[in-house]
């Protein structure tokens, strides 16, 4: 049965593709090899959605970013012949190589990813005996500091901001302070972010109230509405408390379903919500424009980028890691290092004289620049060996009731900020991840601190920490 469901979704996927060719009226201007190879990408990809047994994965998030950014909407930029960036067309040979290089990493990173999945995890002690974090006063102290990034939060905005130009507006003044953005943007909103993903999962242990539970995410939502954050940190934010709530979900394709459509309907209006003319009127009354011109914006730029590199690369060479050195020493600063590398967007925009250069650089793209294919597959390499490991330890440990590990607090916020991360460019993304993470292992630090060691064992303790299978699942479907 499930595979007559994965069969069915792969079908409609593909269905979908050929309704996108044959509605184009620029058909005879295009290469039916090129339309075949991304076909081939559209069918893997889809493939990997829906195959995985599980309803969320990092294995699932790589398979959708390939389905929709380098498959559906390259595509339909091809077909129209309208690039983010660039005037020009791309040419068919190039577009054939880049889709061709697609393929093979792809192909790759189901062989690899297959591979790292075989290994052994470490498997956490179960949770039958477990440390009342929420008695200890360290867990009050977190609330405390989470209120105070609160009202630094509402202080930097000028008040509770619903939009994005709203906080555009509000922060202008503060544009050159890199410090304070650095402490609201990533400390205070990492900060509150595993605060609550901890208070969510202490409520389902019953240590909280609801009324505490509400209001921290009454707090969170207000200060880090949806509309006002910049879209990867909302999905980051958002898709961590849904995903700690519900971990599963009976229909593992709905999440997946849930995730592909957002990319192509909320993610445009997200981008509007920059805008000052932004108002629910405007998106009501141009929702089909606004789909069809974030298509070929900026938006949706990763296959530009990808083939724009792939071109100055061949052109001009690789450049032996250089821009990676600048990713894993993002730290130092460039009073210290002024040659440090710009990201590798930043660089690549700036070569081809883009008139804007906060631009994206796809995973494949940043491997590509450094290392030619080589770096393209060592990047590949790599994903499959982290997605594997870090998916393999979440659902092992999960399903035997474990969830107050860091590893798997963090895995449901793991997921947008890795999908970032594959958008690029790579010194951005792996810079905030990395501030995100070190941020929330301190706040996890700080709250399981001392906490006594008042046991619950089951059949014992009325207040009994609930994390057997049976449990677990009773909790996941309330």
């Amino acid at each position: 049965m499930k595979e007559r469901k994965t069969y069915i979704l792969v079908g409609f996927i593909l269905l979908l593709y050929v309704v996108i060719i044959l509605q184009n009226d620029n058909t005879h201007a295009v290469s039916l090899l090129n339309l075949l190879t991304f076909g081939a990408i559209v069918l893997i990809s889809a493939i990997g959605v829906f195959e995985d047994q599980y309803p969320y994965s990092m294995k699932k998030f790589f398979w959708i970013f390939n389905l929709v950014f380098l498959g559906y909407i390259p595509t339909m930029q091809y077909l129209n012949n309208r690039y983010p960036w660039i005037g020009e067309k791309l040419s068919d040979d190039l577009v054939l190589k880049v889709n061709i290089l697609v393929i093979i990493c792809l192909l790759l990173f189901r062989f690899f990813y297959k591979y790292f999945s075989g290994k052994t995890i470490t498997r956490q002690p179960t949770e039958k005996v477990a440390d009342d974090v929420s008695k200890s006063r360290y867990y009050w102290i977190g609330g405390t500091l989470f209120f105070v990034f609160c009202a630094l939060i509402i202080a930097r905005s000028g008040g509770i901001v619903f939009v994005r130009s709203d906080l555009i507006s509000a922060t202008s003044d503060n544009a050159g302070n890199t410090t304070e953005n650095l402490l609201v943007d990533k400390v205070a909103r990492s900060w509150m972010l595993i605060y609550a993903i901890i208070t969510i999962q202490l409520y389902k242990y019953k240590r909280v109230s609801l009324f505490w539970l509400v209001t921290i995410l009454a707090a969170t939502v207000l200060t880090n509405f949806p509309l006002a954050l910049p879209r990867y940190l909302a999905a980051t934010i958002y898709i961590g408390l849904a995903l700690t709530y519900r971990r599963w979900f009976n229909n593992p394709n709905l999440f997946p379903i849930i995730i592909i459509a957002s990319l192509f309907y909320i993610f445009p209006i997200m981008t509007e919500a920059r805008h000052d003319y932004f108002s629910v009127e405007y998106v009501a009354s141009n929702f089909s424009e606004i789909s069809a011109k974030a298509y070929s914006s900026g938006d949706f730029d990763a296959y530009t980028m990808l083939c724009k590199t792939v071109e100055y690369t061949d052109l001009r060479g690789i450049v032996y890691g250089e821009q990676l050195s600048g990713v894993l020493l993002f730290f130092v600063p460039r009073s210290f290092w002024p040659d440090k590398p710009v990201g590798s967007g930043y660089f690549i925009g700036q070569k081809n004289g883009f008139y804007f250069l906060n631009v994206s650089c796809p995973y494949l793209a940043e491997g590509y620049l450094n290392f030619g294919i080589p770096g393209a597959l060592l990047l590949v390499l790599l994903f499959a060996l982290i997605f594997a490991r870090l998916d393999k330890f979440y659902w092992t440990n999960v399903n035997r009731g474990i969830q107050l590990n860091f590893w798997i607090l963090i895995y449901p916020t793991l997921l947008g900020m890795f999908f970032f991360m594959m958008r690029g460019d790579l010194l951005s993304s792996y810079a905030y991840t990395f501030g995100m993470v070190v941020t929330a292992y301190l706040v996890y630090l700080l709250v399981k601190k001392k906490a006594k060691k008042k046991k619950f064992r089951v059949g014992q303790d009325e207040n009994f920490m609930p994390v057997t299978n049976q449990e677990l699942f009773r909790l996941s479907s309330n």
